[in-house]
């Protein structure tokens, strides 16, 4: 190859790595969004005077949720501070998945062990650390 077919084809990096892991972190957000409807919605048909263990459940599901999302958009935007609380979650994920793991609704223990295993990798990868070093903080 010449000079002149590097300058028309310049090489660029594969940048697409950010927005997997912010598209991951933002179903894990949505995924505590719709647990926390769902803790709602049983909490008040609930017979049971459940109400209040269920409506805190929700509010720590909702507030995760939204700061999951937040983070997803940070990654996406590559903001440096996201690395650390998207990283934070994936240990708490994981150590609710494991004993989820091993019950009755193992599927999803191994869906939440998973998605915390994958994101967490790409979290901490050379490239995604690359990416999101470079931009100011806003």
């Amino acid at each position: 190859m010449s000079a002149a077919s590097d300058k028309t084809h310049p090489v660029r990096s594969d940048n697409r790595l950010p927005l997997l892991v912010a598209a991951l972190v933002g179903v894990e957000g949505v995924i505590l969004l719709v647990a926390a409807i769902f803790l709602l919605v049983e909490s008040v048909r609930s017979d049971q005077g459940n109400l209040a263990p269920g409506m805190s459940m929700a509010a720590i599901a909702i507030v995760v949720g939204v700061g999951l999302l937040i983070c997803a958009h940070g990654v996406a935007h590559r903001r440096r501070w996201t690395r650390g609380p998207v990283l934070t979650w994936q240990f708490l994920q994981a150590g609710v998945g494991m004993p989820v793991s091993t019950s009755q609704a193992w599927w999803v223990g191994v869906i939440l062990l998973a998605l915390s295993i994958v994101v967490g990798v790409l979290i901490v990868g050379r490239q995604v650390i690359t990416e999101t070093s470079g931009r100011p903080e806003v």
